[in-house]
């Protein structure tokens, strides 16, 4: 955690097997670990976490994983190219949490190579679950854009809406490449902070 060298930083990791936690509490030995089933991918698990975090006034938070989408050869690639825009050095952590403290309607912070704005292809498989949840969020959804790869700084009042999602909203875990809920909320992560009028920026 080189990155956060200047910075005091709380960890919370959900992992879906032993094997996964011992190796998180050898490491980080005050890490808040939870032991989850593989259900909800990443994003079930973060809905969790958000509730635990929910009372306690974190003004930045970043949200990664380390599943890679296995059905891309570059799956691996894409993952470390997103770390690294988001916990790339020191210096570039410093200056995301710099932006959070000056500005407190920012919400959330993308790569800007993977803050992909909503079109017919890439919504094709996901628009009926889009606004199955939105319907449920009373969110009117409209094309805008959504962080690709679902890892960002988000600051956690700006996602609050997520707080009234629960497991009834995810299978287990099938193997899907699309269409799920955990990517019909990838979909609106943006869409969410903008419906509680914070901003959406890029790094």
């Amino acid at each position: 955690m080189n990155a956060f060298e200047d910075q005091s930083f709380d960890l919370y990791v959900s992992v879906t097997t032993q094997t996964g936690y011992k190796k998180v509490i050898l490491d980080f030995p005050n890490a808040y670990i939870e032991l989850v089933e593989n259900r909800g991918r990443d994003i079930l698990p973060f809905i969790r976490m958000l509730k635990i975090i929910d009372k306690l006034s974190y003004k930045s938070v970043c949200k990664i994983h380390s599943k890679r989408s296995i059905y891309r050869i570059d799956g691996d690639a894409i993952r470390e190219e997103i770390l690294n825009q988001l916990l790339g050095s020191k210096e570039h952590v410093n200056d995301i949490i710099s932006r959070f403290k000056n500005n407190e309607k920012l919400g959330i912070v993308v790569p800007q190579k993977y803050l992909f704005a909503h079109d017919d292809n890439n919504m094709t498989h996901n628009i009926n679950q889009v606004n199955k949840i939105a319907k449920y969020l009373k969110l009117k959804f409209e094309y805008f854009v959504f962080p690709a790869g679902s890892m960002f700084w988000f600051s956690p009042r700006s996602l609050d809406l997520l707080l009234e999602l629960d497991d009834t909203f995810f299978d287990i875990e099938l193997g899907l490449a699309d269409g799920t809920s955990a990517h019909a909320i990838e979909r609106l992560f943006c869409n969410m902070v903008k419906h509680s009028n914070y901003l959406v920026e890029s790094c």
